[in-house]
């Protein structure tokens, strides 16, 4: 009987150590984990291309893509190549500009007016919306765009817009008030 204590007593303790080192290999495990999912994605290193002197001063952030930026004087708009510093377009519109946002249909832009536009990538007016409110353009908040790959439930792209007394949905393609 005592021998079988003994085993007994010597199976549960080897279980208990098996069991410590198995929680102590696995909290490794999840350590290791955590320290790749906290690492960058990639090593990126910012380099300046290029820059520039402007003859106008830059009002609001600025707007970009993949080629070009976009740049906000007052009223004007202007749009040039990343590649090489060429003015591709200047465009002026009815009142200051409070904001631009790239969007998957062109820019979407803000005037001290009222109104939001839509443009094209050479900056003509795809849309106009009249809000009834104006767009905020002290606040630190920004247009946001929503895609269907961000948001499942909804089946196009959609631009938040914050006003004074709250927020305005619109379609960024078409320009479409969906709510305000």
């Amino acid at each position: 009987q005592q021998d079988l204590n003994r085993v007994d007593r010597r199976q549960r303790q080897m279980c208990i150590r098996d069991s410590y080192r198995a929680k102590k290999v696995v909290n490794e495990k999840i350590e290791q984990a955590i320290t790749v999912l906290n690492m960058p994605a990639r090593n990126v290193q910012l380099v300046r291309n290029w820059s520039m002197e402007l003859p106008f001063r830059v009002t609001a952030s600025p707007a970009f893509n993949q080629q070009n930026v976009f740049l906000v004087s007052g009223a004007d708009i202007y749009a040039y190549k990343l590649s090489s510093r060429e003015q591709l377009w200047k465009q002026n519109y009815p009142a200051p500009v409070g904001a631009i946002m790239t969007t998957a249909a062109g820019l979407n832009a803000t005037l001290a007016n009222g109104n939001t536009l839509g443009l094209d990538l050479r900056g003509n007016e795809v849309w106009s919306q009249s809000l009834q409110a104006l767009a905020n353009e002290k606040s630190n908040l920004t247009m946001q765009e929503i895609a269907p790959a961000q948001e499942k439930r909804i089946d196009k792209n959609l631009t938040v817009l914050p006003l004074r007394r709250g927020l305005a949905i619109l379609d960024s393609q078409q320009g479409k008030l969906m709510s305000e």
